[in-house]
């Protein structure tokens, strides 16, 4: 316990109703903030990368709740926007107990008069695969799905702070969102509607805004997330390494590569570069990147046999249209 607190924290405190208090701050943290967020993953002695599935989306274009949603209602479930409805669970955030969004179901409109299609949206994270099976077990029986999209996250926590570092991948779209202190908060690379996007953020700073206490934190906590749609999803075992941007520090560069790094890291226009400058960049960046790249790649394939078993679940439980894998 002493590794989270000051060495003198319990001498100055002098006596045992603050000491308990303490306790029990700590407790709390371990239940409801890192236990819960990393379960037996947490690595108390150093840094941790985590792996795991954050979003599954399915879609079918003959499934219907629609004639089901009377017993939805009366099983937990509850209305959200026009034609759709949303399952929670519990989840603790700081010292309260908040329901999260753990399933979204909605209808869509598809080409033809009166046809409509469900679209099924659920965190793994939030719920089991196994629950939302039982859950929405009525739409499987005699409707085919396609795996929409798929999201596979990196967690980074207490080892490397990513204000630090230049991130790129080439040939895709940059946007990044700053502070009001130009720090980097979230960057994304690709476009909206790009079948492969990544999405980096600081998911320490998210975590606070959504009523976390900083006892409850690691000092540092990034995330990488590989956003894969349509195909890309379905063939997910072979995309999400190619996804993953080079990191390399900024005072590892020479100072006219530093610059450049600052400009595109600030969101700032770069199209000005020649497409020489911005190879010869490109090749600094790639011969100064660290082990980052190759940690979460590590973190990947340590932990792909539970994440396709995961996804064969629902293969097991879901007929699925045939797909043609990208090349």
């Amino acid at each position: 316990m002493r590794e989270y607190f000051p060495n003198d924290a319990f001498e100055l405190c002098g006596c045992n109703e603050i000491c308990n208090l303490i306790l029990e701050i700590y407790q709390r943290s371990l239940t409801a903030g890192r236990s819960a967020l990393f379960g037996k993953k947490w690595n108390r002695g150093g840094y941790l990368i985590r792996c795991s599935l954050d979003n599954v989306t399915l879609v079918s274009s003959t499934a219907s709740f629609v004639s089901s949603l009377g017993e939805l209602l009366e099983n937990g479930w509850e209305p959200a926007q026009y034609q759709s409805v949303v399952f929670r669970t519990s989840r603790a955030i700081g010292a309260r107990t908040d329901k999260v969004r753990a399933i979204y179901m909605q209808m869509y409109s598809l080409p033809g008069e009166g046809n409509e299609g469900t679209r099924i949206e659920f965190n793994p994270n939030y719920i089991s695969i196994d629950e939302v099976i039982k859950r929405i077990s009525f739409l499987t029986s005699c409707n085919k799905f396609r795996l929409s999209r798929l999201d596979v996250a990196f967690d980074i926590v207490d080892e490397y702070d990513l204000h630090d570092f230049v991130i790129d991948l080439p040939r895709v779209k940059r946007q990044t969102i700053s502070s009001s202190a130009s720090k980097l908060e979230t960057l994304y690379l690709g476009a909206p509607k790009s079948n492969k996007r990544v999405r980096i953020y600081d998911k320490r700073l998210e975590r606070l805004s959504h009523g976390y206490s900083e006892f409850q934190l690691p000092s540092r906590w990034w995330r990488v997330e590989v956003q894969l749609r349509a195909n890309y999803a379905r063939d997910w075992l072979h995309c999400v390494e190619p996804s993953l941007p080079a990191f390399a520090r900024f005072d590892a560069l020479d100072d006219t590569s530093r610059l450049i790094s600052y400009s595109f890291m600030s969101g700032y226009d770069m199209s000005f570069l020649s497409t020489k400058k911005l190879r010869t960049w490109r090749s600094k960046v790639c011969s100064a990147q660290t082990d980052l790249r190759d940690e979460l790649t590590t973190a990947f394939n340590d932990n792909v046999h539970q994440l396709d078993a995961q996804i064969n679940t629902l293969l097991d439980n879901f007929e699925f249209e045939l797909l043609q894998v990208p090349k």
